[in-house]
């Protein structure tokens, strides 16, 4: 029985040291996101240990062209610390154009009064590697929309390669009939900047009075009191809760930023929410 007992330990050690080993899977990635033209290089400085764990690298095959911008591989055969384990792998590297994306967009942008506004709403962007780059504008610029008048913005759009376009566009608010910006604004908003914990929400009701559920590092408590708008500001009361730290009237504000999800521009002796989060109604992106 005995020996019986050291043979079958005896083969379990060989199979622990043959065919259980597990798989050897190296954790790689890209120092570069892309080289530019006619950029020197060395293709084992392009790969990287992620988790520092003694990784050999040697190239088998490098097919790039530093000369023409396209997308290109290479080849490697990863070893382990030890050498006793290896794998290839091939990895994609870009070489970059340097044509800037085409932007399109018109001179000027006529807005009404109180109407969200996205700038993807009115501009493209194409380009002749990434394609359809329209999520990728953005536009910079002080821009109310709840009040008449002409803003400047300046819109703006880059490729994965850092080319940009960019053009200087009129924003005219024009004035409209008497808006009930409550109705226009009422939902159910939540925190998305927070993310260690239950996010903060809003909720905005039409007749003019909300609830907002803060977070005091250990679980959520409501508010509730009333709000008004002037322009693009929200100014929110609650008689029951002195919850403004600097604030005599006991008020917190949100912005109502244009495309329509709200900027919290109060200070709270809670952990949420924190000054300059950003609110989104419910069902929008």
């Amino acid at each position: 029985m005995f020996k019986k007992i050291i043979v079958i330990l005896f083969i379990s050690g060989l199979l622990l040291l043959t065919g259980c080993r597990p798989p050897f899977e190296p954790v790689t990635s890209l120092r570069k996101p892309f080289l530019k033209i006619n950029e020197e290089y060395d293709p084992l400085e392009l790969i990287s240990d992620s988790e520092e764990a003694g990784l050999i690298f040697e190239v088998l095959e490098d097919k790039i062209d530093i000369t023409t911008p396209g997308d290109y591989s290479v080849t490697y055969v990863i070893y382990s610390a030890d050498r006793k384990q290896h794998v290839t792998r091939e990895i994609t590297v870009s070489v970059a154009d340097e044509l800037p994306p085409v932007l399109t967009v018109e001179d000027s942008i006529t807005l009404k009064q109180g109407n969200l506004f996205n700038i993807s709403d009115y501009a493209t962007a194409v380009d002749d590697r990434d394609g359809d780059l329209k999520d990728k504008i953005t536009y910079n610029g002080t821009l109310n929309t709840f009040k008449t008048g002409e803003y400047v913005i300046t819109v703006s759009v880059s490729d994965r390669f850092n080319n940009s376009s960019s053009k200087e566009v009129t924003v005219i608010v024009t004035e409209t009939e008497e808006v009930d910006y409550a109705k226009l604004i009422s939902g159910k908003y939540t925190d998305v900047s927070y993310q260690s914990g239950q996010a903060p929400t809003l909720s905005l009701k039409s007749d003019g009075t909300f609830s907002l559920y803060i977070n005091g590092c250990s679980l959520l408590s409501a508010v509730e009191g009333k709000y008004i708008i002037v322009e693009d500001t929200i100014y929110l009361n609650s008689p029951d809760n002195p919850f403004a730290r600097e604030s005599d009237d006991n008020l917190l504000l949100f912005t109502i930023q244009p495309n329509g999800t709200l900027l919290f521009k109060s200070e709270m002796e809670i952990c949420a929410p924190n000054y300059d989060d950003i609110f989104v109604k419910d069902g929008t992106e």
